[in-house]
This record gives structure tokens, sequence and C-alpha cells, in this order.
């Protein structure tokens, strides 16, 4: 299908390509709308623990569950119990990116 619409393009002809698949569910798109979502929503710990296990975080999953159940354990929100952290780690890089982008 691509090689088709490739020889279209070359030649400059219009074309439309037809798919089932939805944009949406590709799972690029899905992360940059889970990416968004945190952004619009900061504050909101369901859509920053959403994204804390992306790659482009680079966090380990380990550290994450465990920030996770320390900040439901002292009934603290997860934003906030981030910006108490002290240690200079990849949690607290990627969650200054985030409010960084939020800007």
């Amino acid at each position: 299908m691509l090689s088709m619409a490739s020889v279209l393009a070359k030649r400059n002809i219009p074309y439309i390509i037809s798919t089932d698949e939805s944009l949406f569910s590709d799972r690029y798109i899905k992360k940059i709308i889970s990416l968004l979502k945190a952004l619009f929503f900061v504050g909101e710990d369901t859509y920053l623990s959403r994204i804390l296990l992306m790659d482009i975080f680079n966090l380990d999953p380990l550290a994450v569950f465990h920030i996770i159940k320390d900040a439901n354990k002292n009934k603290i929100p997860l934003w906030k119990y981030i910006k108490t952290l002290s240690s200079p780690d990849e949690l607290v890089s990627a969650f200054n990116k985030l409010i960084a982008w939020k800007k």
C-alpha cells in the first residue's frame, strides 16, 4: 500500500489511503496524548502516574512503584510528593521536564 502511495506521490497524483486502523490506536500517538493530558491536568496524579514509566523518562520501574506507594501511604498527592524528593535522580529530572514543558 505504501509503495503505491510513493509512486503516486512522485508523479504528483492526488490520492487517499483508506485503512481500518485508527490514528489514535498507534502506541506513539497514545503516548503523546498521555503526555499532553499530564501537562494539561498538572496536579492530577492519575495522569502523572500513567506517564512516569514512559521510555522517554528512562525511570526505574521499581523506584516509580515505591514512590507512588509512599505517596499513597502518606496521603500526599504524587505531584507534591515528587517535589519533596531531595535526590537528584531521574524521577526528579523527569518531573522538572514536565513542569518546564507546561510553561
